[in-house]
């Protein structure tokens, strides 16, 4: 098809921030407006929706200029502190005296607020040094100690990689230093892309980058590492981990720490055929010291011509995503691999011969030139100003290829495609070439679009604004040929995982949209109920696509099959009006990680009038909210407890396995496996055989829960007494039917409720207010005669306190009923 001469563009290194240029938008969209005025120094939480995380702005706009942007997010955390980096374009506002292009936000109350922090601290000696690009943080979980890393020119003539370290001090954040990571001259070598991984076990920290050797023609690249031992202070020297076959061709490393000194790499690299790209990966069991040879653990399809919409990069990015377990669960070790991926159409074969050609005049929606996909497109544009629109018909499900494949040298042009609602303005795709390359043939532009619902659908060729002049260009277009392959439409997202870093599991589509939705900018991390999730940005909520939402999804079996898909974002974003100086708008990356409690997230949302930062906290906990009470009982007993639990996940239900322990080895309790629904108190009632032989004194009973993941368990105990003798109700021995008088009454909070059975029967205790409503259902089913132990917590059926006053308990069994008054105070 020849779309393999697009290779060259996609090498390029676009992957830092820059600041948008004079772009071919001209269809009238509103003019910036001034953002609403904020304290400097906190942003609220707004209310969130149901079902949803409260979502909070990590960025302070105030005192920005209108349109500024800020995207390209990393986190970290530990407890309730967390540090968040971002891109700022402020950087770019003319006559900013900082030039930075760079932020960092903190919060000390788990993220319901955050204090922007403005400029990251700049290293000593270094007057002229500037913030670029690319922030990366990362914290040591034993030590307190966060680190932030991100692209700077150290003075005009070297570009570097700068390291700062701090840490909070009560509800400030301290910045004590400033390295250099890496520090190269422009004409030697440029560094790109850095990710950063600090090992809390043995405090190192790792850097991986894109290094690009200046002195070869079109700048060879490759992935280096280098480690530091002392926190910073020095580094090694830089070592190749990519094989040299694919110099030249590679792009956007992670690096991560894992257990027992391992660290694990991966990242792009342009595939030497028509239609695969590769994602490597390679490992060190020294602490950094040593690398394996990369291997390949995935050759997926991209679609490289086009970010998602609202996208303002004329190409996409299809970095890969990593994350490994340190939790202590069942897949403890694990590695997982998630990237972004299309249907084939890199192989699809340009048949037709039809052409059409324009029809001037035709530079707006109401008078574009109509085609049908298949057709040849040809025209000419004449002038800065001469913008051609096209226009076709799509049902839902069919996909179209575009491929401009024939432009004069030096020409620089844009094309786009539009929704056809609800203003025909809304982006779908962009590519083109904005760079004027003197000597080289125009860069060509091909990417696919599948349509998720019927409608007539705009593509617009057009110069970009004060270029040389285009003159005849030919644009081909065809249906797209779906078969089985693994991505179903413009972008899916997939994971694969290992466990010894040789064989890969099959991948798996973690998004369940409708096909015809592009699912972009994929980030895995693992939390800490040992789950693995992902986020990235999703569509489905839009009619045609072109608004976003943040979506995550998780997996119960360690990466094999992903469950439901949430939406994290309290509000759909646009990206085609939302204001930005920043390309690209949406940054090349999220952020998404870990802690020993929560999962955090921060992304580029454009709900407002420009694109800001925004982030939530999601608790993946579990926790023991009621004990039941400590009671007392006599030999050959029973007694009834429950336990109450709270799943803190506000997304997910989980499922939790009880299991029991008795210290004077009483039976116990069988296994139990329990669900809690999201953001629920689920109410766990046992049992407890006391045995005819047990002696007077004290035995400690334990309930022991743990989620399905292993990754954490809990304990919740209550002493029960045996006593000496038989119980009485008064003075009396007790008959076959009984129920004793509630203890201790009054009952400050909680009581022990007894009663016996002449025989096994079904049989109900109930409790009752003074109003004859039920308050609590106590005991119902089919129980052993004997006496009966109930260890009432004071709580209703639904969990909640009851209240101080008079109280009923009832039982009701072999055909009879007796009632006990008691009081209860608090």
């Amino acid at each position: 098809t020849g779309a393999h001469d697009l290779a060259a563009a996609r090498t390029g290194r676009g992957a830092r921030v820059r600041p948008v240029p004079p772009d071919d938008d001209r269809e009238g969209l509103a003019p910036p407006t001034g953002l609403p005025i904020v304290p400097r120094d906190r942003v609220a939480a707004p209310a969130s929706l149901e079902a949803t995380p409260t979502n909070v702005m990590v960025n302070n706009p105030a005192g920005d200029a209108a349109g500024t942007g800020q995207a390209e997010e990393s986190v970290a955390a530990i407890g309730s502190k967390l540090l968040v980096a971002f891109n700022d374009g402020q950087g770019f506002v003319s006559g900013n005296p900082y030039k930075d292009t760079q932020g960092y936000a903190v919060s000390t109350d788990n993220g319901a607020t955050f204090v922007d922090g403005g400029v990251p601290p700049k290293p000593a000696g270094f007057s002229a040094w500037v913030w670029t690009s690319d922030p990366i943080t990362a914290v040591n979980a034993k030590t307190g100690k966060y680190y932030y890393c991100g692209l700077a020119s150290s003075d005009g003539t070297h570009n570097a990689i700068g390291l700062a370290s701090g840490s909070f001090s009560g509800t400030s954040f301290v910045w004590d230093s400033v390295r250099v990571v890496r520090n190269e001259l422009n004409t030697n070598f440029l560094l790109d892309k850095p990710w950063l991984a600090a090992d809390s076990t043995t405090g190192n920290l790792y850097v991986a980058m894109t290094t690009y050797d200046q002195t070869v023609p079109g700048g060879v690249n490759w992935i280096d590492f280098t480690r530091s031992t002392n926190g910073g202070r020095t580094w090694s020297t830089p070592l190749q981990i990519s094989d040299n076959q694919t110099n030249g061709l590679v792009q956007g490393a992670r690096i991560v720490a894992a257990p027992a000194g391992k660290v694990v790499a991966t990242w792009q690299a342009i595939g030497d055929t028509i239609v695969y790209d590769y994602l490597k990966y390679a490992f060190s069991t020294d602490q950094g010291q040593t690398f394996s040879l990369e291997t390949t653990p995935v050759l997926y399809v991209p679609n490289f011509g086009t970010g998602a919409p609202g996208y303002n990069r004329e190409r996409g990015i299809e970095f890969p995503s990593l994350a490994v377990d340190n939790t202590r669960g069942v897949n403890r070790g694990r590695t997982y691999l998630c990237w972004a991926e299309s249907y084939n159409h890199l192989d699809d074969v340009f048949t037709s011969t039809s052409a059409k050609s324009e029809v001037e005049p035709n530079g707006l929606y109401g008078n574009a030139t109509p085609f049908t996909p298949g057709d040849i497109l040809r025209g000419s544009s004449s002038s800065v100003t001469d913008a051609d629109m096209w226009s076709f018909n799509l049902t839902r499900g069919q996909a179209i290829i575009v491929w401009v494949d024939s432009l004069v040298t030096n020409a620089t042009y844009t094309v786009r495609l539009f929704a056809p609602a609800p203003d025909s303005v809304q982006r779908l795709c962009y590519g083109g070439d904005l760079t004027s390359n003197t000597g080289l043939p125009a860069t060509q532009t091909y990417f696919t679009f599948m349509a998720p619902a019927a409608g007539r659908y705009y593509l617009r060729f057009a110069p970009a604004s004060g270029t040389s002049l285009i003159g005849n260009y030919r644009i081909r277009t065809k249906i797209g040929d779906i078969g089985t392959e693994r991505g179903r439409d413009q972008r899916d997202v997939f994971v694969t995982w290992t466990d010894d870093g040789n064989t890969w599991s099959t991948p798996a589509r973690a998004n369940s949209d409708p096909t015809g939705f592009d699912d972009y900018l994929p980030e895995i991390a693992v939390a800490p109920d040992g789950c693995p999730y992902v986020m990235w940005r999703d569509h489905r909520n839009d009619v045609y696509g072109s608004r976003t939402q943040q979506m995550i999804a998780r997996s119960l079996d360690g990466g094999t099959t992903w469950g439901l898909n949430q939406p994290i974002s309290s509000a759909i974003g646009n990206f085609t009006t939302a204001l930005s100086n920043l390309v690209p708008n949406q940054g090349d990356y999220n952020g998404l990680s870990g802690d020993a409690r929560y999962l955090r997230a921060a992304w580029a949302d454009a709900r407002g009038a420009s694109v800001d930062v925004w982030g939530t906290t999601i608790d993946t906990d579990f926790q023991f909210t009621i004990c039941p009470p400590d009671t007392h009982t006599t030999a050959g007993s029973q007694v009834w407890a429950r336990w109450t639990i709270a799943n803190l996940n506000p997304l997910y239900p989980n499922h939790y396995v009880a299991t029991f322990t008795s210290q004077r080895n009483w039976p116990e309790p069988a296994d139990s496996l329990d669900i809690g629904a999201a953001s629920s108190v689920m109410f766990i009632p046992m049992q407890l055989v006391v045995p005819d032989t047990a002696k007077a004194g004290v035995n400690r009973v334990c309930m022991n829960l743990r989620n399905t993941r292993n990754s954490k368990t809990i304990q919740c105990c209550l002493n029960i007494t045996v006593i000496q003798g038989g119980v009485s109700v008064g003075d009396v021995a007790a008959p076959a039917f009984a129920l004793a008088a509630p203890s201790p009454d009054p009952a400050p909070g909680a009581a022990t409720l007894r009663f016996a059975l002449s025989r096994a029967t079904r049989a109900t205790l109930s409790l009752y207010d003074v109003t004859g409503a039920r308050v609590r259902t106590l005991v119902q089913g089919v129980l052993t005669g004997g006496w009966h132990t109930v260890a009432w917590d004071g709580r209703d059926d639904q969990g909640r306190a009851a209240r101080a006053g008079m109280y009923f308990v009832q039982l009701e069994a072999e055909g009879r009923r007796s009632t006990r008054r008691f009081a209860l105070t608090r």
